[in-house]
């Protein structure tokens, strides 16, 4: 299967335009430790470990039954009818939105901010922003888990 295919022989199989770069990543072992020493990465890395851990994380997940999963995940999700249901919800709620997220749009953070009575909302401006917060968040989101928000 493609999918699982090494990059560079993905790569060798393309027909090449004079000027143009081509690179790819493939989602298989091989290819996911080649990426990550990538040296365009690797000063990322160097500045911010955790964020080779991150990457790891993401990069594993991109395979087809992890795409399967997620979609199955999401078909499975059902709209609230009535907000008012979600005003009853009494456990803590920690909400973490990023502006700019296509998928998950910050209005609906803040929508279920207003609604949910025990919710803490932590918002974001961008990806950079937001990976750069891990450290803190990971901590954050301990405490929260842990009862000690």
């Amino acid at each position: 299967m493609p999918q699982f295919a090494d990059a560079s022989e993905l790569l060798k199989s393309l027909q090449r335009r004079p000027g143009t770069f081509y690179k790819a990543t493939c989602a298989n072992p091989k290819a996911l430790e080649r990426a990550l020493a990538d040296p365009d990465r690797s000063g990322a890395y160097d500045a911010q470990p955790w964020l080779r851990g991150v990457a790891m994380l993401m990069w594993q997940d991109q395979t087809p039954s992890a795409l399967a999963r997620a979609i199955r995940g999401v078909v499975r999700d059902v709209p609230v009818a009535d907000r008012d249901v979600l005003r009853t919800v009494e456990a803590p709620v920690l909400l973490i939105c990023q502006r700019g997220d296509a998928l998950h749009p910050i209005e609906v953070g803040h929508a279920l901010a207003d609604v949910l009575p025990n919710a803490e909302l932590l918002e974001f401006g961008s990806t950079d922003e937001l990976f750069a917060a891990i450290p803190s968040l990971v901590e954050r989101v301990g405490a929260f888990l842990r009862g000690a928000a």
